[in-house]
C-alpha cells in the first residue's frame, strides 16, 4: 500500500445441480431410472439430485421399442439414453406392436447458416434424416419445410423449399440442404416435414416434423 486503492469483490451464483425429469409413454411399457426414482408408464415424475439420469426403456409383452422423444438415446443401446438435469425435462418413450417391415423417417439435426440469419436475407437450412425402420428405404420421399410456421402441417402441405429424399438403407443418415428467405425480425419458428405428401407407410407417423427455433436480426 503506497496510495488509496480499491478493490472489488465479485460473486456469482452457484449452479443448482438436478432438477425434476418428467416422463411419458406412447404404446405399452415401461420406463425406469438410474439412480432410482422413475419406474413407471404412461406419466410419471421424479426429482433428481444427480445433474445426470440414465432411463432405460421396457417394452411390454409383443410390443418393440421405437423411440426417445426429448433424450438422445445411446449408441450401442438404443433402449436406453441419458438426460442432463438443468431445469424441468419431459423425455416420453414411445413403444409400438407393429411387427411388419416398414421404414421410418427421422428428423435428427437442423443447422442454420447463418445461425440469426437477416430480414429478408438468404440462409440455408442443413437438415439431416435417419431411416430408423426396420428395412431400407427404397422408393423415396419429399420433403418440405418453411422458413416460419408454428403450425403443425398436414398432408400436401406446400412450404418455402422442397427437396427429394433418395433410397435410405436401414439406421444410414442423409443430410439435404435448401435454402431459405429470413422472414421479419424476431424469434421464428422453421419447420421440415418428412414425407410430406404422406406416399410411405412408416413405423410411426409421430416424428415426420419437426420445428427448430431461431433468431431473425
Amino acid at each position: 500500500m503506497s496510495k488509496a486503492q480499491a478493490v472489488t469483490a465479485t460473486f456469482a451464483v452457484i449452479p443448482t445441480t438436478g432438477g425434476n425429469l418428467t416422463v411419458k409413454t406412447v404404446g405399452n411399457g415401461n420406463v425406469t431410472s438410474d439412480p432410482l426414482g422413475i419406474n413407471c408408464g404412461f406419466l410419471c415424475a421424479a426429482s433428481f439430485s444427480d445433474r445426470v439420469v440414465t432411463l432405460t426403456a421396457l417394452p411390454a409383452s409383443g410390443e418393440t421399442f421405437v423411440r426417445w422423444n426429448g433424450c438422445i438415446a445411446n449408441a450401442t443401446n438404443p433402449m436406453q439414453c441419458r438426460v442432463t438435469l438443468t431445469k424441468t425435462i419431459t423425455v416420453t418413450a414411445e413403444f409400438s406392436n407393429k411387427t411388419t417391415l416398414e421404414a421410418d423417417i427421422q428428423i435428427t439435426d437442423v443447422v442454420l447458416t447463418p445461425v440469426s440469419p437477416s430480414a429478408g436475407k438468404s440462409f440455408t437450412a442443413q437438415i439431416t434424416l435417419k431411416n430408423i425402420g426396420n428395412i431400407a428405404l427404397t422408393s423415396g420421399s419429399h420433403l418440405e419445410v418453411w422458413a416460419s410456421e408454428p403450425t403443425g402441417q398436414s398432408c400436401g402441405a406446400i412450404g418455402d423449399a422442397f427437396a427429394d429424399i433418395d433410397q435410405l438403407a436401414r439406421n444410414a443418415s442423409t443430410t439435404i440442404t435448401v435454402k431459405l428467405i429470413a422472414p421479419v425480425k424476431g424469434m421464428q419458428r422453421l419447420r421440415v416435414f418428412a414425407d410430406s405428401q404422406c406416399k410411405m407407410t412408416e413405423l410411426s407417423e409421430r416424428n415426420n416434423q419437426l420445428v427448430k427455433r431461431y433468431t431473425v436480426k
